[in-house]
């Protein structure tokens, strides 16, 4: 796998670029570079035809939706976003089917007890699929807005500080973010998912790779399907609720928070924790469950793919199917039930309306 050069890129297309989002640049590497042009003499619909590499920068909240147009729609209240254009061929140096390693930088926030929570440096593959491809870095201004993307868009970077919202794109995405939720809704594919201080809640969808990560909130997955999923928070917990596993690898882990995993069909489970602190409900008992001192096994619905979970110093509860279907729980389970919930009531119940443009 190919890992980045940023100093190579810098000379390329110059310093300004890279000063800005370390996975932002490196997207644009991935991009085939070249001169820019303007981008379309209509700042609201932007040429997108040949599977585009999108960045997105906002501030305020956005809804993100695929159509099935080669244009890229911004509504944001009238004002047109500034964009900036890498027309596609290929970069120097790099065979247009390798995979490529995307740099994600380390980041601190610090908690409310004021001690500095990081998040270390990572890489997340990407393959980019053969062809030229432009790169489209799109500034959305600071007011609430709408984005209609290409289906086919190949890769999707988003980062932003204010309520994003992802629905129906299947591809490869990667979406970072420092406060306010962070919704995917029927999304499928490759994904590297971040948020600081919001939550993550990840509803209908199917990956075949996703990383998930939080420092301060928590993360809800809600009937999902994965081959392969790492999911990490800090002070956050992780409610896993009325999902299924391919096999693959799947891990949950919390410092301080809760993990709660809800599986409906097969899955061998595989607890650390704390001693006393692992709780099951199970409507259909596993075949085998044993819990020694703080690490327990479970076999559920006959088996399957191998799912760990792992917390310092929250609790672990263990079921089948939903959550939402269990009518007297002890008290302590509110700690899971409730934030889901409220995800639920906030971002699927209630999900926010937008127009599609004419």
């Amino acid at each position: 796998m190919t890992v980045l050069n940023l100093g190579v890129y810098a000379r390329c297309v110059g310093p300004r670029f890279v000063a800005r989002q370390a996975a932002a640049a490196a997207l644009f590497a991935l991009c085939l570079l070249g001169a820019g042009r303007a981008a379309s003499a209509d700042p609201s619909l932007i040429d997108a035809s040949n599977q585009p590499i999108v960045l997105i920068q906002h501030s305020q909240p956005i809804t993100i939706q695929t159509w099935d147009r080669p244009q890229i729609s911004v509504d944001a209240g009238g004002e047109p976003p500034i964009v900036q254009r890498r027309p596609g061929r290929s970069a120097p140096g790099f065979a247009p089917s390798t995979p490529y390693s995307v740099p994600i930088p380390a980041v601190s926030v610090p908690a409310p007890d004021g001690q500095p929570i990081t998040l270390g440096p990572e890489e997340f593959p990407v393959q980019i699929p053969q062809g030229a491809h432009d790169t489209l870095r799109i500034q959305v201004p600071p007011y609430q807005s709408t984005v209609y993307v290409p289906a086919d868009t190949a890769v999707l970077s988003i980062n932003g500080t204010g309520a994003t919202r992802i629905e129906n794109y299947r591809g490869q995405l990667i979406a970072q973010q420092r406060a306010g939720p962070l919704v995917l809704h029927n999304v499928s594919g490759d994904a590297f998912v971040q948020n600081l201080r919001g939550q993550i809640f990840v509803v209908d969808s199917q990956f075949d790779r996703l990383r998930t990560r939080t420092a301060l909130n928590n993360m809800i997955f809600q009937r999902c399907d994965v081959k392969q999923i790492e999911a990490t928070s800090d002070r956050g917990s992780i409610v896993y609720n009325n999902g299924s596993f391919q096999p693959g690898l799947a891990r949950f882990e919390t410092v301080s928070g809760h993990v709660a995993l809800g599986v409906n069909g097969g899955a061998n489970i595989a607890v650390k924790g704390q001693p006393g602190q692992i709780y099951q409900n199970f409507d259909r008992p596993p075949s085998e469950y044993n819990d020694r001192n703080g690490e327990a096994n479970a076999r559920v619905g006959g088996g399957g793919p191998l799912v760990n979970v792992v917390t310092r110093q929250g609790r672990v509860y263990l079921y089948d199917g939903s959550l939402m279907t269990r009518r007297q729980l002890p008290a302590h389970w509110g700690q899971v039930r409730a934030p889901l919930e409220r995800a639920r009531q906030q971002h699927e119940v209630a999900a926010p309306s937008y127009r599609r443009p004419p």
